[in-house]
């Protein structure tokens, strides 16, 4: 979803946080999806990192943090992953 705006738009309809067992991605598609509600686009990598920033912010958010900031520097520098169709062509059959 944060680097395929157009297979996002197509999925944002039937996403849940709720469907995440891991709870940095449960927050992560949260807030992305409250940012496509809100503003009618779907955030940057950069615009999103910057949404969340405040919220990380709060001691008791430190471990949820260390994943979220994990995860996003992995995306960050890996780009576009090699079975990256294949995920979105069984997520929109899920």
């Amino acid at each position: 979803m944060l680097l395929d705006h157009a297979w996002a738009a197509q999925v944002s309809e039937v996403m849940r946080s709720d469907y995440f067992d891991l709870k940095y991605l449960a927050f992560l598609v949260e807030k992305y999806l409250a940012y496509h509600k809100k503003y009618k686009v779907f955030p940057p990598l950069a615009t999103l990192i910057t949404s969340i920033k405040d919220e990380l912010r709060e001691p008791s958010n430190e471990a949820l943090k260390t994943s979220v900031v994990d995860y996003l520097t992995r995306i960050r520098s890996s780009g576009e992953p090699p079975d990256g169709q294949f995920v979105r062509d069984k997520a929109l059959d899920f």
